[in-house]
């Protein structure tokens, strides 16, 4: 199984400006290294990265509507402001379950580097903090 092969697996995220704190805003760029270190010789598909940004908001008013009548409205909305997809080993597809499409890694770490821009976007506050998902899959 290879992910019993997979010691650790990070995401590290650069620091804009020489600051220390991992925050970045409208039209910056975000670019970090995905570190993947292995125990053995693994054979891996793909490695990606995704980063997503949106604004979630859900809300709830009460209102009565005469003396024994009252209902309750649930309000939500989602806005989505960037979703981007990196492949950093293999191809973008995975439906190939042939081997010539597997990448070997030998036994140590594993360095990936990402960047990404932010959209510019005005009247509207934007951040993008440390956090993220990286994927891993194998057949």
């Amino acid at each position: 199984m290879v992910l019993g092969k997979v010691k650790s697996l990070t995401i590290s995220f650069d620091c804009l400006n020489g600051s220390n704190i991992l925050v970045y805003s409208s039209g910056d760029t975000v670019s970090g290294r995905v570190s993947l270190e292995v125990t053995g010789e693994t054979r891996v598909k793909s490695l990606k990265i995704h980063a997503r940004g949106y604004a979630k908001v859900r809300w709830t008013e009460s209102r009565n509507a005469g003396s024994n009548t009252a209902y309750t409205q649930n309000y939500t909305e989602e806005v989505e402001y960037f979703n981007h997809k990196d492949v950093l080993l293999g191809h973008e597809r995975d439906d190939d379950n042939s081997e010539a499409g597997l990448h070997t890694l030998h036994s140590g770490r594993h360095e990936y580097a990402f960047s990404f821009e932010l959209p510019q976007m005005r009247g509207e506050f934007v951040s993008f903090e440390s956090c993220g998902v990286a994927e891993v899959s194998s057949k």
